[in-house]
């Protein structure tokens, strides 16, 4: 079943926490955040009472923001005093430097009712470091989402973990995958494109969900 937390902001208390964000070790970490709704809506984040930074969300997206986590217990705070949030769908934390966001079908956040059955990906690099680069990226379309999404996951990395979230899965998850399962995997590919990345896999059929 499918859990956001609705109807948050407008005043200092109406705040959603989590009060036990564990890490292994101190240091630099990315928060992907992803949030629901039709209107531009502002979020702010605290960690371990600090404001760290806001996010602006117009559309159904994931976003990510990089900050400095203790080892052990942690609090997260996401706050909105003067106005409404987004809806909360998930928070991952992430201890990789680099992370993606605003990923696109088609050139759109909200792929609905698409008619192309050879699509095509965008993504953005984010990152908490200077003149990083992509140098190469792998795509993977599946059919239905994985019983088990927190198999090969490390303990820090599984806050909140969405029903749906199949994006940068490890290099062997595919193996563990049903046949009927997995549609297409690119492979790594060699090459700093990410936007209109062509799928070359099979054709996709119409009125069904894909993952990727």
């Amino acid at each position: 079943m499918r859990v956001k937390a609705s109807w948050l902001g407008g005043r200092a208390n109406n705040d959603l926490r989590w009060r036990d964000v564990h890490v292994q070790k101190s240091g630099r970490y990315a928060l992907r955040l992803h949030c629901l709704t039709d209107e531009s809506r502002t979020l702010y984040i605290d960690v371990n009472g600090k404001t760290v930074d806001s996010l602006l969300f117009t559309a159904n997206s994931e976003q990510t923001v990089f900050a400095t986590l203790l080892k052990g217990r942690n609090e997260v705070r996401l706050w909105n005093a003067n106005g409404r949030m987004p809806d909360v769908d998930y928070m991952i934390v992430d201890d990789s430097p680099v992370s993606f966001g605003k990923l696109t079908v088609e050139g759109r956040t909200e792929p609905l009712g698409l008619d192309d059955r050879q699509p095509r990906f965008g993504w953005q690099l984010v990152s908490g470091e200077n003149d990083v680069r992509q140098s190469s990226y792998r795509i993977i379309v599946l059919n239905d989402l994985p019983n088990d999404q927190t198999t090969n996951l490390p303990n820090d990395q599984t806050t909140n973990l969405p029903n749906d979230q199949t994006t940068n899965p490890p290099n062997d998850q595919t193996t563990n995958l049903p046949n009927d399962q997995l549609v297409w995997d690119s492979g790594e590919i060699s090459s700093d494109s990410s936007q209109w990345v062509a799928y070359k896999g099979p054709a996709l059929l119409p009125n069904k969900e894909y993952f990727w």
